[in-house]
């Protein structure tokens, strides 16, 4: 076999047997549910399940000028509620705000094959001057 195809076929079954970190609420989940499907999907999409949004209160910011994007990791249940969230990325003097606002998120179920499933997805949340606003990527 040409060296270069094998190795391409080895660093391929490499990328593919990488595991995603746990989520910290993963344990208990299990517990309760051991066959418990985790499914990553964009935010595009979950932004369109979203039956209740919130935006991360900065009344007592109006004299700062904002400009920053944060990024909440969250875990929705197959009930629709955040399960877990965390902030990989960010401004930290605005995280706490971000999480408090993505963890009041809900959304409707997610299903795959029929089967409500646990969705793995994120919030981006952007800071400009005095307002604050949920963004979606460009497709």
């Amino acid at each position: 076999m040409n060296l270069k195809l094998m190795l391409a076929f080895t660093l391929c079954g490499y990328a593919f047997a990488q595991t995603q970190t746990p989520w910290p609420c993963q344990a208990d989940i299990h517990k309760s549910d051991p066959d418990a499907l985790f499914v990553r999907v964009s935010d595009r999409v979950t932004n369109i399940l979203a039956d209740r949004k919130v935006l991360p209160d900065i009344s007592d910011l109006k004299a700062k000028d904002l400009d920053s994007l944060l990024v909440v990791h969250i875990l929705v249940g197959t009930d629709g509620d955040v399960r877990c969230y965390q902030l990989p990325q960010g401004d930290s003097d605005l995280a706490q705000r971000s999480l408090d606002a993505a963890q009041k998120w809900h959304y409707k179920p997610y299903l795959l094959n029929g089967k409500k499933v646990l969705v793995d997805t994120w919030i981006r949340f952007s800071y400009k001057k005095d307002n604050v606003e949920v963004v979606l990527p460009d497709r």
